[in-house]
């Protein structure tokens, strides 16, 4: 008997501690928040609160037969997300960071203190340029390993772009940490570009220290980022599902 397939549905409150406990488990090319930092409440603050604090209703969820099998974290409004990161998550993570730190908090301490040093004085120097005025909207989609399989992937990059699109929004993009070159976003974006030539995608990659200083992997990684219409955003979700079944 085959398994049901997750569905996908609105956020709700009760969603808020699965969310942050997937997008710490799926962390760092899935190594996990812990690996490096022992600290998932602010890790998770600094990577989920906007999204469910202040635009829950730009969030998706997915469930099957009770269990979160993944999510996407959306925005329409990238300028804004900026605004209330500066002014009310980033602060609150740095101040709560430095306490915890002088008071002996982190076990973890090299591997923490690594992370967050590259976090501070690197990790905006090595972000790949994009014009998100003209990009304006962006998610994030984070699965478990039971929502694989299933092109979830697509389902819920779809179903955002439903919501962008009736916000009225033409354009989004995308930022992802990938291997250099030979990345899983890097191929895709390269063979979709060779089968449909004429597609208009903005593409920047700039290479980061986060693997070689903080991730200790010997392989080159990249922080691309990718822009275009819905509507060839569709069309790539929807060519990338026939063909790898994303």
């Amino acid at each position: 008997m085959r398994a049901a397939k997750s569905t996908l549905r609105p956020y709700l409150a009760s969603d808020r501690a699965a969310v942050r406990a997937i997008c710490c488990r799926t962390a760092f090319r899935h190594r996990g928040a812990a690996a490096l930092i022992d600290d998932e409440e602010l890790f998770a603050d600094y990577w989920t609160r906007y999204y469910t604090d202040f635009e829950p209703e730009s969030i998706l969820i997915a469930t099957r037969e009770n269990e979160h099998t993944g999510y996407l974290l959306g925005c329409v409004d990238s300028a804004r997300f900026v605004r209330v990161m500066a002014r009310h998550v980033v602060p609150s993570v740095i101040g709560r960071l430095t306490w915890r730190g002088v008071r002996g908090r982190y076990r973890n301490g090299r591997r923490t203190k690594a992370f967050f040093r590259w976090l501070m004085l690197r990790s905006w120097r090595e972000a790949a340029p994009l014009d998100e005025s003209r990009y304006p909207a962006h998610y994030h989609i984070n699965l478990v390993a039971a929502g694989y399989q299933e092109r979830l992937y697509t389902r819920l990059a779809l179903s955002f772009l439903d919501r962008v699109e009736r916000a009225g929004v033409t354009h989004v993009h995308g930022r992802t940490l990938d291997v250099r070159d030979t990345g899983v976003f890097s191929r895709l974006i390269t063979a979709f570009l060779e089968s449909n030539p004429g597609a208009e995608i903005y593409r920047a990659a700039r290479d980061t220290s986060l693997g070689t200083d903080v991730l200790g992997t010997r392989r080159p990684l990249v922080n691309l980022a990718i822009g275009m219409s819905t509507a060839t955003f569709r069309d790539v979700l929807t060519w990338g599902a026939a063909r790898y079944g994303l």
